[in-house]
């Protein structure tokens, strides 16, 4: 099978699925409530730590913070302007 032309380098944002979904699993194992007792956002950058830095992609939080639900990435502590603190990792 071949990728669309202009498609043969990106993805369809599943290994952030994949990654946040995985984080919250763990989290679920291990009980802790990934609604409950977490930050959305302290997930988010974790999932993109484990892409740019274990998977070598080089994203940003748009993805995660789509599958993650942390709400607008403008808002994201990454963000130049954020209100958001960023989340020690």
């Amino acid at each position: 099978m071949h990728a669309p032309r202009g498609m043969d380098r990106g993805g369809i944002s599943s290994s952030a699925a994949v990654g946040v979904a995985m984080l919250m699993a763990l989290q679920k194992a291990n009980g802790i409530d990934p609604h409950l007792d977490v930050d959305a956002w302290e997930n988010i950058l974790l999932a993109q730590q484990v892409e740019n830095g274990y998977l070598g992609l080089h994203t940003g939080v748009l993805d995660q913070a789509s599958v993650g639900g942390g709400g607008d990435p403008a808002e994201s502590p990454e963000s130049p302007g954020s209100t958001n603190p960023i989340v020690g990792l």
